[in-house]
């Protein structure tokens, strides 16, 4: 199984409609609104290591299989909660549930019965494993000074370097949910966030559970990425990477427990 994976900016502000969202479209819209959440995360006290027990997170991923020799594929969509918990050591237990797993088409549901069913995940699998509370990012690598910072995050210091900047955009989405950042390393991801070419800010978004806030959103190779935010708390809310106006994977973080 496989997971699948603007230009120059407007020269003054526009509104326009995109699904559920608004978008303010234009330079002065997106840099006042990653100034007013740079400012508003550089005052809002950052997660810590305490918060892993609450953290709750939903995702879904298209999984594409292709059979080998004859190239024949099929996609399925997978739907999990993933739970992670701080242990005594220091480390953290993440643990992911599969809660549906649905064919995209009825066509790719005739293929994989073609193909004789081969194994697919299964509602109620269950994967453990366990990783430091870092996530094995460099967390010291993570600049308040933000021209300092997007280097670090394009030439892998801080992770795996990333081969586009809208991959740059969700690391950066990542970071803002790991604990043990200081308010300052998150107010300098907002901005490092900003000064990427293309992104754009989007108005009242409604993210994949149906909570609302605002967002931002780059286009790169094919892919929009949106990363929906808390207006009151500078925190993600989730990440959506949209292939063709169809998602192929999110992450909600905080998810309500069920």
């Amino acid at each position: 199984m496989r997971s699948r994976g603007c230009g120059p900016r407007c020269s003054a502000s526009t509104t326009r409609s995109h699904g559920l969202v608004t978008v303010l479209e234009g330079p002065s819209a997106t840099a006042h609104a990653f100034e007013r959440y740079s400012d508003l995360a550089a005052s809002t006290p950052a997660p810590t290591s305490t918060d892993y027990p609450a953290d709750q997170v939903e995702s879904m991923r298209v999984v594409g299989h292709t059979e080998v020799g004859s190239g024949t594929e099929f996609e399925i969509a997978i739907r999990s909660t993933i739970d992670r918990r701080l242990q005594g050591d220091g480390s953290v237990r993440t643990v992911e549930t599969v809660q549906d797993v649905s064919f995209l088409t009825e066509e790719d549901r005739q293929t994989w019965i073609q193909l004789g069913r081969p194994d697919i995940p299964q509602q109620g699998d269950v994967t453990a494993a366990v990783a430091p509370v870092d996530n094995g990012f460099n967390i010291d690598a993570i600049s308040t000074d933000p021209a300092t910072l997007l280097e670090a995050l394009r030439s892998g210091e801080i992770a795996d370097p990333p081969p586009g900047d809208d991959q740059t955009f969700l690391l950066i989405a990542d970071l803002l949910t790991e604990p043990g950042l200081s308010a300052e390393q998150r107010a300098a991801l907002y901005q490092a966030a900003g000064s990427l070419d293309g992104v754009r800010f989007l108005e009242a978004a409604t993210d994949p559970l149906g909570r609302t806030g605002e967002a931002f959103s780059l286009t790169g190779d094919g892919e929009e990425t949106v990363v929906v935010v808390d207006p009151q708390t500078a925190a993600p809310l989730a990440t959506e990477v949209l292939q063709n106006d169809r998602p192929i994977q999110w992450t909600a973080f905080d998810a309500p427990q069920g």
